[in-house]
């Protein structure tokens, strides 16, 4: 809501006083002295977000009660516009939008409407602030629903500041781009003004006021909202009330609702990475060096794998979930591989799975587990096939087993074992890829000790648990 005195013309831009100070008179004192500093300063916090104060000054009253200031973008029918009602529009990052301000419902005899873009930003919900455009302030006076059709208006420009609604010590992060001044965040930013010189109108249906331009960022994101909520007087921004008191005309004021789209899902690829936690793992590439057998005999090796996607994936275009049947286990010597008997979205967004197989991968074999699967906007994983030893594709992960491979060459020989005591020496010593445990603890009790020597010499020699002497034993190439 806004104050009109019908004794008084309130200034909404400094730089505007010396064009206008003979056509104005003073802020009475009295009305200064029942707002303290204090008070103005408080209801500025009140204002984060709040773009446009208006001023309507003449002998006029509201029609009705219905009196208001409302905005909306530039070729918008202003007669869509529903009272008490934020206008919602879709826009598009690095562009600018021109927002017209238009009144209605204010009676007669008005003779000065001055508008003023008090706080020319307001931060998204999830991207960077929004700002008045240099100079982009216009008053198209040929238009046939201008307010003052034979008067005149100019724009005006000011910089000054609008505090946030958080408290802050000196050197702590503010929201968006504004930094602490006063134990306050405070943006200090270009301010639009729009002053309308006339004769007498008699304001029923919508009326034209001005427009200003709105520079949406690179980075915008979520959504804008302008509410026009507050009205400079002195250099400070006040709190507006909503009743009528000695005198004031009560106008409501609608801003704007502005949605950035949400920008398109990316093609949905594996991310690939080292193998480590919360990354797909065992990586695409792994050969599982450990022992093929547990002590009690039975087989062992990697019988589940976790992927990680760059987006949250689905198992069909239309988003249902990813399920067992969207993952494909084959091995690279044509027998009959592990079958998938269990998925689990582990951090609940869709973009990280655990595939549980139903017996470990084959010895001596390179096991390739393959998704079908869509993104957000039904685009589908590609498929490109086995490109070769060396490559990662973007549906797939290829996975090895060669106990006593610690080197990960593709053999077992001597050089094993020079790497095995290598990194078993150095706990601070990392494998290029994977984790320590992922190469050196042949018993597979989740524990990196000595008796993985023991347990790799088995290996080497076929003592069992191993099945047969794995030195010079090799894995094909990788599909």
């Amino acid at each position: 809501m806004f104050l009109v005195r019908p004794d008084m013309v309130l200034v909404a831009q400094r730089v505007t006083l010396r064009l206008r100070e003979k056509q104005m008179t003073p802020v009475p004192m009295e009305w200064r002295a029942a707002h303290t500093k204090e008070e103005r300063k408080e209801s500025m916090r009140f204002a984060h977000c709040c773009l446009l104060g208006v001023l309507v000054l003449g002998g006029g009253t509201a029609l009705g009660g219905n009196g208001r200031i409302f905005f909306m973008p530039a070729g918008e029918d202003p007669s869509n516009s529903t009272p008490g009602e934020n206008f919602v529009v879709t826009v598009d990052p690095e562009t600018t939008l021109t927002m017209v301000a238009y009144i209605e419902n204010v009676g007669v005899l008005i003779e000065q409407t001055s508008i003023s873009g008090l706080c020319s930003y307001a931060s998204s919900s999830g991207g960077g602030d929004m700002q008045f455009a240099f100079e982009g302030v216009r008053i198209d006076t040929t238009r046939p629903d201008y307010l003052l059709a034979f008067g005149s208006g100019f724009p005006a420009l000011d910089f000054g500041q609008c505090l946030d609604d958080v408290a802050c010590n000196v050197g702590q992060d503010c929201p968006g781009n504004s930094t602490c001044v006063d134990n306050l965040c405070t943006l200090v930013r270009p301010r639009a003004g729009i002053v309308s010189f006339g004769g007498p109108v008699f304001v029923t249906t919508p009326r034209y006021i001005g427009e200003l331009d709105y520079e949406i960022p690179a980075d915008a994101s979520g959504e804008y909202k302008f509410i026009p909520a507050c009205l400079e007087i002195g250099g400070e921004c006040l709190q507006i009330g909503t009743g009528i008191e000695a005198g004031a005309l009560p106008i409501a004021a609608d801003g704007l609702t502005i949605r950035l789209p949400d920008p398109p899902a990316p093609d949905p690829v594996i991310v690939h990475e080292d193998g480590l936690e919360g990354q797909t793992r065992p990586f695409s590439g792994y050969i599982d060096p450990r022992s093929e057998r547990n002590s009690d005999l039975t087989d062992a090796g990697v019988s589940s794998a976790q992927v990680r996607f760059n987006t949250p994936v689905f198992g069909s275009p239309d988003g249902f979930a990813l399920t067992t049947f969207n993952f494909f286990v084959t091995q690279s010597d044509g027998n009959s591989a592990p079958d998938v008997t269990g998925l689990t979205d582990i951090d609940g967004d869709a973009t990280h799975y655990e595939v549980v197989l139903d017996r470990p991968i084959t010895p001596q074999v390179w096991t390739t587990i393959r998704v079908v699967a869509f993104n957000a906007d039904g685009t589908r994983i590609a498929d490109n096939g086995n490109q070769g030893p060396g490559v990662n594709e973007v549906d797939r992960i290829d996975i090895g087993f060669l106990p006593c491979d610690v080197d990960q060459s593709g053999s077992c020989s001597p050089i094993d074992l020079f790497r095995f005591r290598q990194l078993i020496n150095n706990p601070g010593q990392e494998p290029d890829q994977g984790t320590r445990g992922d190469v050196l603890d042949m018993d597979r009790n989740d524990m990196v000790s000595p008796v993985d020597l023991f347990r790799f010499r088995q290996l080497i020699n076929g003592v069992p648990p191993a099945t047969i002497p794995w030195s010079g034993q090799s894995i094909g190439s990788r599909p």
